[in-house]
């Protein structure tokens, strides 16, 4: 059945619109990352205003931050569409914003004429051949396409009075002279500039204007997109001569800004203001880069140009430095190197204004106001764990828990600052300036808490959610509430990690303990990973003053249970006898809530396939998303296919007097023999594992998965983890397995394991094997030997990537030590996790003095990683736990508690 198309209301539901746009049928996403741009094609069968597809473009622009956005609409046959007459300023407006280069204003009072597929444009003023040229005429056909869903052609005429056409002619030839030769100059300059910046430093990107501030639209022009400031399709006349210090007289109209005012994508500015600080720089090629902060009364701003050389450059800077105020023609942009708003100047003019001198830095004033002009925050204050990246401008509370600061080219400093808020924590930034910086620093970082605001984005560098702070505003701090143990009566906590334990915990043993001690409790573990360094730190917490305190020493060792033995439940055959090499495919890795999907098995003899069987199997349940894209078997594959319990019993005739060989065998048999217990049916086969007799015969190799081993042996890999096409790896790659060991004397199976290890194999064992998490501690003074003694070998002579104690070790020097199981990362947690057989966990579960459970929202984890199914699969896990102690031999609380304190209690 086809997937239902989804509207754009359902798909954008934070798009807030009364327009019919939002049911319109979205019927593909595309997003081309060469452009960063995203093409939306919609299906719909009522005509959507062109003032309403501009407004969805831009919100998906400020929503995604794409740099364009370009909508595409199939109409129904029976669609009215308005005339194209109608729509014409909306079209052109449109055109204006999406494509301004094009120049489309030039036809806003043009007289348009439609038939079928013909659009005539009678112009009223000379221009057709420059829009030709500008390829207006196409762009506007792509346009319409995109817009009414139709192709047409586009014919461009002048209908102009013959007594005017002269005079026309002559005005437009000096007009577009000038335009162009001022255009030329300045994108000369512009990429000049670019070369420059881009030479001096490697790591230089060119200002960028940044996404998200297309113009407003204006309540007044009843309904219609705004249309391009009128002041772009003339030029005024030229303003009284000036002496000019860098470029040279343009009849460009200025746009006068105020240095507080502007942004990163104002474009071309124009800033009038007096001179702070200047210097001059050589590039890499060679030329001069001017550098200077401009200030009008407003605010500051640094300002850079390019001279041909350094010595042009020291005059220039000379000559700035001389003047009593500059006026700076050049573009807007955030330099991303500096990480400010700068200009790019290309034309220096020197001018006798009036500007006010910067204000002396005053003493610190008996305010709460750190950086900013008013203490005054209106913006929303926010958690730390609920903002978001669309969130904008926000206000943050929190303490500072960590600064940095970085001084730019731009004389400014960068300072940054890791806030807390008792949530989370973010990064914040502010940009200070050079004069007042440290003062600035000095007081964020001694301030007891601060109130800051400003606006929340993706920091590019970093790749991280940001604030950068405008305002910031001294406050007294987070309010703690202390937490407290009210229970009557205490527990003794037998895991907890301190700062020793690698990349898990943050706490000194002596904080910890000074906790446990206020709250009442009477006695507390050291359980790092793997080392026992926090146990100078915690004997120390011990004395006169805290009597009843007992520190447990232990430690959360990386138990590597012994190899396994390749052969199981081996039965004298010859090593020439039968094997059924299998592959099964499931739904997820436990035998017991998990279903088989495919089966694949060869029949080998004596070198030779004499046999295959192969199905896929109705596991009656829903594949997940993940394990369909490693098995690429989906839920239409199995659908019609026969279900287990038909599909159980030619599998066990096809594999009956034969030897079971799989890849991690334990992984497939347990799958079987879970099966076989569900159907009634007895399961008693030997079975080899080829991972495991891969550690052994090739002990060199780094990996083991099924085809890096067939790489290695330079056998071809068919389709990876498809049932039949890994048995046919499995069956190569066994049959030189095989060879090995004949040549190494094996004749029977039992041989195998003793023959297919070599002694320099039997050292690097080790590091083969695979570890879980265990709890280890001591009871008694020789328990604590014997747990500095497993620790120091763990380290000496088992270390591979972690300190390793090997089963057979821990049971040599256990007197004196108690065991626990430990968390979701021990062997017995991961035994239920994959569905081994009641009896396999038991013998797990047996090794253990006691069994640790723990709760439910340390291991969410395994939900989120689809393992387990629910929380209520998790307290399930708890709950099989609780019932092996009680099954098992595992010591009793009240027994474990005499064990750890004795009849006197007192300290190890």
């Amino acid at each position: 059945m086809a997937e239902k198309v989804k509207k754009i209301g359902e798909i954008f539901s934070d798009y807030n619109t009364n327009s019919n746009i939002k049911h319109a049928q979205v019927a593909a996403l595309n997003v081309i990352k060469k452009t960063n741009t995203l093409e939306v094609i919609l299906n719909y069968d009522e005509y959507i205003e062109i003032k309403e597809i501009w407004f969805f473009e831009k919100f998906l622009q400020e929503r995604f931050r794409f740099s364009s956005t370009d909508i595409k609409i199939n109409y129904h046959e029976a669609v009215e569409k308005k005339p194209i007459k109608d729509e014409w300023k909306n079209i052109i407006a449109y055109m204006a914003h999406k494509y301004p280069l094009t120049k489309p204003m030039l036809l806003l009072k043009s007289d348009v004429e439609e038939d079928e597929n013909q659009i005539t444009i009678k112009m009223h003023i000379k221009g057709a051949d420059f829009l030709r040229a500008k390829k207006t005429d196409q762009e506007l056909a792509k346009v319409l396409k995109n817009l009414f869903g139709k192709d047409y052609k586009i014919e461009l005429i002048e209908e102009i009075n013959k007594e005017d056409i002269k005079a026309i002619r002559e005005r437009q030839k000096r007009e577009e002279e000038q335009i162009v030769a001022h255009i030329e100059e300045e994108n000369r300059m512009l990429n000049q500039n670019k070369e420059e910046q881009e030479n001096s430093n490697p790591n230089y990107q060119m200002p960028q204007e940044m996404d998200g501030y297309i113009p407003p639209m204006p309540q007044d022009l009843d309904g219609y997109i705004p249309p391009m400031p009128e002041d772009e399709m003339y030029i005024p006349e030229m303003s009284e001569p000036q002496e000019y210090i860098m470029g040279k007289p343009s009849k460009a109209k200025e746009k006068h800004i105020n240095i507080k005012d502007i942004t990163a994508n104002d474009g071309r500015v124009t800033l009038e203001g007096r001179v702070i600080t200047s210097e001059v720089r050589e590039t890499k090629s060679g030329k001069g880069m001017l550098i200077f902060d401009l200030y009008d009364g407003t605010g500051a701003i640094t300002v850079k140009s390019f001279a041909k050389d350094l010595k042009e450059g020291q005059e220039m800077i000379e000559k700035i430095k001389q003047a009593k105020a500059i006026k700076t023609i050049g573009k807007a942009g955030l330099d991303t190197y500096a990480g400010d708003v700068t200009v790019i100047a290309n034309t220096i003019i020197e001018t006798n204004a009036d500007i006010p001198e910067m204000p002396e830095e005053e003493e610190t004033p008996d305010t709460p106001l750190i950086l900013g002009t008013s203490m005054n925050i209106t913006e929303n204050l926010v958690k730390v764990e609920d903002l978001g990246v669309d969130d904008g401008k926000i206000a943050l509370q929190g303490e500072v828990i960590y600064s940095e600061d970085r001084t730019l080219k731009s004389g400014k400093t960068l300072f940054s600052f890791d806030l807390y808020d008792g949530t989370s924590t973010i990064t914040c930034k502010a940009f200070l300036n050079k004069e007042t910086a440290k003062k600035t620093m000095k007081r964020i970082q001694s301030a007891k808490g601060i109130k800051l605001a400003g606006t929340a984005s993706m920091d590019t560098f970093s790749n991280e959610l940001t604030v950068m702070a405008n305002t910031i505003v001294e406050t007294e701090g987070i309010k703690r509430t202390e937490r407290k143990d009210n229970s009557e009566v205490k527990r003794v906590e037998l895991h907890m990690h301190t700062q020793m334990s690698q990349m898990d915990a943050m706490t000194s043993a002596k904080e910890l303990i000074k906790r446990a001690m206020k709250w009442g409790m009477k006695s507390i573990a050291i359980t790092d990973h793997g080392v026992v360094q926090a146990f100078p730190e915690a004997h120390k917490m011990l004395g006169y003053d805290n009597p009843d305190m007992k520190i447990l020493y232990g430690v959360e060792a990386y138990l590597a249970p012994d190899k396994n033995p390749v052969v199981e439940n081996a039965k004298k055959q010859s090593i020439d006898t039968t094997y059924c090499v299998l592959d099964l495919e499931t739904t997820g890795f436990s035998a017991k809530t998990e279903k088989i999907t495919e089966v694949g098995i060869m029949k080998l003899k004596d070198g030779e396939v004499i046999d295959q069987f192969a199905c896929f199997v109705n596991p009656e349940k829903h594949i997940p998303q993940r394990v369909s894209e490693v098995t690429n078997i989906t839920d239409d594959m199995v659908k019609d296919a026969e279900t287990i319990d038909k599909v159980f019993p030619k599998i066990l005739e096809f594999i009956d007097g034969s030897v079971i060989v799989a890849h991690n065998a334990g992984f497939d048999v347990g799958f079987l023999k879970q099966n076989a217990k569900n159907l009634g049916y007895k399961f008693d086969y030997t079975y080899l594992d080829t991972l495991s007799l891969a550690k052994d015969l090739f002990p060199d190799y780094k990996k083991y998965k099924l085809g890096k081993i067939a790489e290695n042996l330079g056998i071809k890999v068919e389709v990876a983890h498809r049932a039949l096409d890994d048995v046919d790896t499995t069956v190569k790659v066994f049959k030189v397995m095989l060879d090995m060991l004949k040549k190494r004397g094996a004749e029977k199976l039992e041989d195998i394991d003793k023959v297919s290890r070599t002694e320099e194999a039997k050292k690097e064992e080790y590091k083969k094997l695979k570890t879980y998490h265990a709890i280890i501690l001591a009871k008694n003074y020789v328990g604590l030997k014997n747990l500095y003694k497993l620790v120091s070998l763990s380290h000496l002579h088992y270390f591979y990537r972690k300190p390793r104690i090997l089963k057979s070790l821990l049971e040599k020097y256990r007197e004196g030590l108690i065991l626990g199981s430990a968390c979701e990362a021990g062997e017995l947690y991961q035994a239920i996790e994959l569905g081994k057989t009641d009896e396999e966990i038991e013998e797990i579960a047996n090794f253990y003095d006691y069994l640790e459970i723990q709760p439910i929202g340390n291991n969410q984890f395994l939900i989120r990683n689809e393992t387990v199914k629910d929380e209520e699969g998790l307290r399930d896990i708890n709950r099989k736990i609780v019932s092996l102690r009680r099954k098992a031999k595992q010591t009793s609380s009240c027994n474990l508690w005499r064990s750890l304190y004795g009849p006197t209690r007192r300290n190890i």
